[in-house]
């Protein structure tokens, strides 16, 4: 089964329980929420919306807000459906969407937003078909983690093979060669760098693996997954004192562009 195919399984499986697998990160809601403090008719689309987490957020936090709810997952789009309107939210459409081809969004948008999903399809193209929906001062935030970063989260430090089997992410050097390619059309504002304190108990880490909290574990085969989690459990026990209070620091990156 090639890459996309497994991948796009995973999520399907997983969306149903999705929003209770994957944490928020409030500090870039707030990010972007100050950029348009005071502002109205405020137009966006989250493009790879996952289940909705983030959605949610957007909408209960920027006022007034229209947003369009974008995922290529079947299953993921109608859980974003179900999650928004269970939380009595009205102002968003939700739309199957490759991030390929953006040409069915809405143009003149304020921004364009993906959270962790950069990894899942090409940037170049991305940022090529956001930069073409959004209105002259629009902007493009792109939530993602390095590979840098990637390493150092307790899966990276404990989990064998997790930075073999997860290539998918950028870095620096990567980035910076994105900016370049659009430096006629999209400024880059800023590359703000985050770090969040996780704690979870070791029962509740073995949960996240076999539900398959990231997608990289549906890269290991059945055997070498369990062999990984034993592992894993070792390592920690070794590691850490308490197993019922493992303590980490996960770290995340905010790409800002903003259309000339």
């Amino acid at each position: 089964m090639e890459l996309s195919d497994r991948m796009y399984n995973h999520f399907k499986n997983v969306s149903v329980k999705y929003t209770q697998m994957r944490p928020t990160d409030d500090a870039l809601i707030q990010h972007i929420q100050k950029i348009f403090e005071n502002k109205e008719n405020i137009r966006g689309a989250d493009i790879g919306c996952g289940s909705g987490l983030y959605d949610l957020l957007l909408l209960q936090s920027i006022a007034g807000l229209q947003l369009q709810c974008c995922d290529v997952n079947e299953g993921m789009v109608e859980e974003t459906a179900r999650y928004l309107e269970d939380h009595d939210q009205k102002n968003f459409s939700v739309h199957k969407i490759d991030a390929n081809d953006l040409s069915s969004l809405d143009d003149g948008l304020d921004f364009i937003l993906t959270t962790n999903a950069i990894q899942h399809f090409d940037p170049f193209v991305f940022l090529d078909q956001a930069s073409s929906r959004l209105k002259s001062g629009g902007y493009i935030f792109v939530y993602t983690r390095l590979l840098s970063q990637n390493a150092r989260n307790i899966w990276g430090r404990f989990f064998p093979k997790f930075t073999e089997k997860e290539t998918r992410f950028y870095d620096l050097g990567k980035i910076e060669a994105w900016i370049n390619q659009f430096h006629d059309e999209l400024v880059a504002k800023n590359i703000d760098f985050f770090r969040f304190t996780r704690t979870a108990s070791l029962e509740e880490l073995i949960h996240f693996v076999k539900s398959k909290h990231y997608s990289v574990f549906s890269l290991y085969d059945e055997n070498e997954l369990e062999n990984a989690l034993n592992e894993f459990i070792a390592q920690l026990q070794r590691h850490f004192t308490d197993i019922n209070h493992i303590e980490w620091t996960d770290e995340d990156s905010l790409i800002v562009l903003q259309k000339k």
